[in-house]
């Protein structure tokens, strides 16, 4: 120990009492932790402003955001907190469709006069099972339903008179 340390510790440490090095040594560390967590703070702030101050819109945008940051040198649970999106949406991997096929042929089905029961009755037995509801919760979702006719107002040659000819007439 060199004699500088040593006029240094001594001109700290003589005259303290234990609990007063206690304390001490007990401030240190706070000291130290709230350092270390003004550090990450910093870096969090540094992250997120580095990039564009953007919003994200949308579960896929938030991911993209959180990865990002990520990459940058957060946390997955700080990214998340950031961007607003909880870890398990984060984690969240996409199924494939399982009613593309379905939906390919219901759209070489679609033709006027063919509708989604006549469909369903021509596909149940290729897509057992299947289900009246979700082949017409599909032909909706493809824009497959022709747009209904306005029926035609029938004349009957009668025509409304535009003045009462007697007491309760019109």
């Amino acid at each position: 120990m060199s004699e500088n340390t040593y006029y240094t510790w001594k001109r700290k440490y003589v005259g303290s009492e234990a609990e007063d090095l206690r304390r001490l040594r007990d401030l240190d560390r706070e000291n130290a932790q709230l350092k270390r967590i003004l550090a990450e703070m910093t870096l969090e702030i540094d992250t997120v402003k580095g990039g564009d101050a953007r919003k994200w819109d949308g579960a896929p945008a938030k991911r993209a955001g959180a990865q990002e940051l990520m990459e940058a040198g957060l946390s997955e649970r700080r990214a998340c907190a950031w961007v607003g999106i909880r870890r398990s949406s984060f984690r969240y991997e996409r199924r494939e469709d399982r009613n593309a096929g379905l939906r390919e042929r219901l759209k070489e089905m679609a033709k006027p006069g063919v509708g989604y029961r006549q469909a369903w009755a021509r596909l149940r037995k290729d897509f057992a099972p299947l289900s009246r509801k979700r082949v017409y919760r599909l032909w909706k979702e493809e824009g497959l339903s022709l747009r209904k006719r306005k029926s035609r107002k029938i004349k009957t040659g009668k025509t409304v008179p535009t003045k009462a000819e007697r007491p309760n007439h019109v």
